[in-house]
């Protein structure tokens, strides 16, 4: 039988995102940039909706919170070797291994910096979100803090 986790959905979102990457880099490889582009978009847009699926279903899961990361630093990676060879792969392994070095925390990987180095904890202080709009007004707040947990404080 099938582990429930498997099937929530968030995770359901994060495997159609794979296959959307996939079929896009598949379609970077044909030369045809357009479908690339189209795919690559409609799975960037998913990824806004993975977590916001997870907390609304109370489906918030340390495999939902790996295969999130996964998605997206596959797609990167990808992206990264594709448009830029030269520096691609570095970037790509600075990724991977922020990645290895963050995700023991699980899904409230973003909350949590007390044992991480003193760079680490100063950018993310205050949440991402909160570091880049602190100086815009209310009404964009509002409206980001659906897409955003971190600026749940402000609203």
């Amino acid at each position: 039988s099938i582990h429930p986790v498997l099937l929530y959905y968030a995770n359901i979102v994060g495997y159609v995102r794979l296959l959307l990457i996939a079929l896009s880099f598949a379609f970077f490889i044909e030369s045809n940039p357009v479908v690339f582009v189209w795919l690559y978009a409609i799975n960037a847009v998913l990824d806004a909706f993975d977590g916001l699926l997870a907390r609304a279903f109370n489906q918030i899961s340390f495999f939902g919170a790996w295969l999130d990361v996964v998605v997206d630093n596959i797609g990167r990676t990808l992206l990264w070797c594709f448009v830029a060879p030269r520096i691609g792969a570095l970037v790509c392994c600075v990724e991977w291994l922020t990645f290895v070095c963050s995700h023991q925390d699980g899904p409230r990987w973003k909350e949590e910096f007390s044992s991480a180095p003193k760079l680490a904890k100063s950018v993310m202080a205050n949440g991402i979100c909160h570091n880049a709009i602190q100086n815009e007004s209310d009404e964009i707040l509002t409206v980001l803090n659906p897409c955003c947990n971190c600026c749940a404080h402000h609203t």
